[in-house]
């Protein structure tokens, strides 16, 4: 649900920039408020009620709550050149804020309670508490959207020929299309075709007279502005690789944060509060990675520093695989694809008595690693991103989070398949993800060894 947001987000944004008309923005942001109001609610009830279908409608609603691409093209839009970077270094700084204390909330061993209001029953413990807190968080920030002014409430994009009479370009306007002029409450945009990469007319041409709306669609359509991003992205090798190294980290990162509770639950007896402090404690340290790393790759490169990444990556994942498990598994290897049955003992050791320090300390590295990657990807794909794409409706602003949502995606369906799946060679969780990891790492190593030299920013 969160990619499908997304993908209606761009949709109407796309149009908004291709039919030249008002594009409302705030409604976006009270929808995204009101599905995780409702998710959160029907999520905690769903404890209550004993209730999986409820449960899972819930996490479907609050994948509605996603608006981190409209978040970045507000900044972008709405503020000066100068002020957007700044502006969206504070966003990711607030993500990681957010990130520390939702898992120190979901920490907590509270005790069960039970409390009525207005006729209704609420059941409060930690498994329900955080997602009431985050309900009552969604509804202090829609009252904020209703009762607040919202500059960015409507785009509205003109005409050179209207635009003639109202206000005048500089010259130094002309040169970036993300530098606009706001009046009042509606934006007013550089010349539409420049989205497109087109050539500009001249001001004092007279050959344009009547603007007609419907000119931009054929530039504009769905299709051929995917087709027109496909040829930007790959004309230069260096992107596709930053893009395939940012959806690699991210969906090794979600399978490393997922699969925490489970495999920590099932080889070390850890409470969910325990693996919660856990991870808490790995959150913290996002922030200085992203410092160290940012410090390392002025002096460095980003494309050296990825490279040793990766490589302290791989170290980590080899050291995360369960040996004992596997030695266990190599005297039956005639039978790795027979089918269990469900009353088969699932894999509870780890490595003989060392387990649980060998899986702190790798998942740590992995984690730590993929931080790093991600902050490296970041930044080398904003640097080998071409003009054209910049000015495109679909840019790397907008391929980011759709990439980030489908990697999610694909990272939860590994975790499914691997847990419900009854082959004896998924008998070992650590080993069945453990090994995809380590495939994922090495296809991303060796592109970037291949295509090292172009991946330099300018």
């Amino acid at each position: 649900t969160a990619l499908m947001s997304l993908m209606y987000q761009s949709h109407h944004i796309h149009q908004s920039h291709t039919m030249n008309r008002g594009c409302s923005l705030k409604k976006f942001l009270v929808i995204s408020c009101l599905c995780p109001i409702a998710g959160n609610i029907c999520y905690s009830k769903a404890y209550e009620y004993r209730s999986l279908f409820i449960a899972i409608i819930g996490r479907l609603l609050i994948g509605f709550s996603s608006t981190e691409l409209l978040s970045k093209h507000i900044i972008l839009v709405f503020q000066v050149k100068g002020d957007a970077t700044t502006e969206v270094a504070r966003m990711k700084m607030a993500q990681i804020v957010g990130i520390v204390l939702a898992l120190v909330l979901g920490s907590f061993d509270i005790q069960e309670r039970r409390i009525s209001f207005y006729g209704q029953s609420f059941v409060l413990n930690f498994k329900t508490m955080p997602c009431y807190i985050m309900a009552f968080a969604w509804i202090w920030l829609l009252i904020s959207f209703l009762c607040f002014r919202f500059p960015a409430e409507e785009i509205h994009c003109i005409s050179p020929v209207e635009k003639r009479g109202e206000m005048s370009i500089s010259a130094s306007e002309h040169e970036d299309h993300r530098h606009y002029r706001i009046d009042s409450n509606y934006l007013l945009p550089g010349i539409h075709s420049r989205s497109f990469g087109e050539n500009i007319p001249d001001e004092d041409d007279q050959s344009i007279s009547v603007y007609n709306p419907h000119l931009s669609i054929k530039f504009g359509s769905m299709i051929t502005s995917i087709q027109r991003t496909k040829k930007l992205v790959m004309h230069n090798v260096a992107l596709p690789v930053t893009l395939l190294l940012y959806g690699s980290v991210n969906l090794i990162m979600e399978v490393m944060l997922t699969s925490s509770v489970i495999i920590t639950s099932r080889y070390f007896k850890w409470s969910v509060s325990h693996t919660g402090r856990a991870l808490s404690l790995l959150a913290a340290l996002i922030l200085p990675v992203h410092l160290v790393t940012s410090y390392a790759s002025t002096k460095a490169g980003e494309r050296l520093i990825m490279k040793k990444t990766l490589v302290v990556m791989g170290i980590g994942i080899l050291f995360l695989i369960n040996y004992e498990a596997l030695f266990v598994l190599c005297k039956d290897i005639h039978h790795l694809f027979r089918w269990e049955s469900t009353d088969s003992p699932l894999t509870t050791y780890y490595d003989w008595n060392f387990g649980l320090a060998q899986y702190c300390s790798s998942a740590t590295v992995i984690f730590l690693s993929c931080i790093a990657l991600e902050g490296l990807s970041t930044t080398l794909m904003s640097k080998v991103s071409p003009e054209k794409l910049n000015k495109s409706p679909v840019n790397c602003s907008v391929i980011g989070p759709m990439l980030f949502c489908l990697c999610r995606f694909l990272g939860n369906t590994i975790i499914v398949i691997v847990g419900f799946s009854h082959r004896m060679i998924n008998t070992d969780m650590v080993n069945s993800l453990a090994f995809i990891l380590l495939g994922i790492c090495y296809c991303c190593f060796h592109i970037v060894r291949k295509h090292f030299f172009f991946l330099k920013g300018s």
